[in-house]
């Protein structure tokens, strides 16, 4: 995951309440590029996760994301 912080790629990421799964919030040319870089995760090479991958636009949000989410 730090290289994916390392990179820019990833923005956010932490358990859910219930710590019983996780969420990434993370930009990419495409949803492929996603997977070929989640398929390096330690979870997914002990094969101990499934991923559901989200796509989303954002419209709206703080300024301070707006070179993250344009670049």
């Amino acid at each position: 995951m730090q290289s994916g912080y390392d990179n820019g790629m990833l923005l956010c990421s932490g358990p859910n309440e219930k710590k019983s799964a996780g969420v990434v919030v993370a930009r990419a040319n495409d949803i492929e590029e996603l997977k070929v870089f989640f398929r390096n995760d330690p979870y997914a090479l002990k094969e101990l996760a499934d991923y559901e991958y989200l796509e989303f636009n954002p419209i709206k949000f703080q300024p301070f994301l707006q070179s993250w989410i344009e670049s």
